[in-house]
């Protein structure tokens, strides 16, 4: 069962939300304003809600990661994907360990 917080990147198909919100507490960009927002701040209003980012950026996000990293910071996660439909990605989601997800950048 997907537990932890997520916030679903503008990237990620609208339709993967309902159906991640009945395993969890999850938020796609678009319910918090954030639609067309650059990936740091996508980032930054991760951190503040302590939600882990599941993105299809790989490229951007990975150095945001690597950028976090070398200045000593932390974020709650973030999972990146290739674009998968909704059911493989719900299927992969539960079950991802996030027991260890904190300023990790994981594959899924």
């Amino acid at each position: 069962m997907l537990r932890p917080a997520l916030l679903l990147d503008e990237n990620i198909q609208y339709g993967l939300t309902p159906a991640l919100r009945q395993r969890g507490d999850v938020v796609h960009v678009k319910d918090i304003g954030l639609r067309g927002a650059k990936d740091p701040e996508v980032l930054e209003a991760a951190i503040r809600a302590h939600r882990i980012i599941l993105t299809y950026n790989i490229d951007y996000f990975s150095r945001l990661d690597d950028e976090f990293r070398e200045a000593g910071q932390t974020h709650p996660g973030i999972i990146m994907s290739v674009e998968r439909s909704i059911g493989e990605l719900v299927r992969r989601l539960e079950s991802f360990d996030f027991s260890h997800i904190e300023s990790i950048f994981a594959h899924l």
